[in-house]
């Protein structure tokens, strides 16, 4: 089942790095050798440009967006990542491993391929932190397809880490061989759905403001 979002078409061109806007340059700096991104506004925003059918900012790097673009990113970031959502992202990585992909076979799966199968990609925040390890290792992506081979299920994604490219998140659910991988190598320990609400699109929300500036 496929949606009609392509992550190459429809993602954002320029990578999830903000070292240069001010608040992620003081978060660096707060947390040292981290790179703190936007993925979950680089998510919740293109998504919102594919469901009102509207043009994405064409930027290639992210010193390239204007201070404003960026500004309301960050708002669409915070809709990301309500408390809730930091509650339940804490609670999850204490979990191990086997508790994690229990929880994601059982519960977030089946929300994700009936979103697909509604015709809209699916918003998750992945796991992939424990304990108190640094929070920023954590991580949203859109799923937009899947296709499932035996006890196996992939899922084309938009991961804002790797513009202009289709990504795999492989599921496999094998007794003794379960586990979650993506094919950008990086580690996967479980994800739960995001509750995703539309908005106007940045870029609209822009233009906007500049009419009503200029009346």
């Amino acid at each position: 089942m496929k949606t009609n979002f392509d992550p190459i078409l429809h993602g954002y061109k320029f990578s999830n790095r903000f070292e240069k806007n001010l608040p992620n340059f003081m978060l660096k700096i707060i947390l040292r050798d981290s790179v703190y991104g936007l993925c979950g506004g680089m998510v919740f925003s293109a998504l919102d440009n594919f469901l009102n059918k509207s043009v994405l900012n064409q930027a290639i790097k992210a010193s390239d967006l204007e201070s404003e673009f960026i500004n309301l990113l960050w708002k669409r970031q915070f809709d990301s990542m309500s408390i809730k959502n930091y509650i339940i992202l804490t609670k999850k990585t204490f979990q191990n491993d086997q508790k994690l992909h229990h929880d994601t076979f059982k519960y977030q799966i089946p929300v994700v391929i009936e979103t697909i199968n509604n015709g809209t990609p699916a918003a998750i925040i992945i796991i992939r932190s424990k304990n108190i390890e640094n929070p920023t290792d954590n991580h949203q992506i859109l799923l937009t397809d899947y296709k499932f081979n035996g006890p196996v299920t992939e899922f084309t994604c938009y991961d804002p880490n790797h513009p202009s490219k289709s990504t795999i998140l492989r599921i496999c659910m094998k007794f003794g061989e379960e586990s979650i991988s993506q094919s950008t190598g990086e580690i996967v320990r479980g994800f739960f759905v995001n509750k995703y609400q539309s908005k106007l699109p940045i870029e609209k929300r822009l233009e906007l403001k500049r009419l009503v500036e200029n009346q």
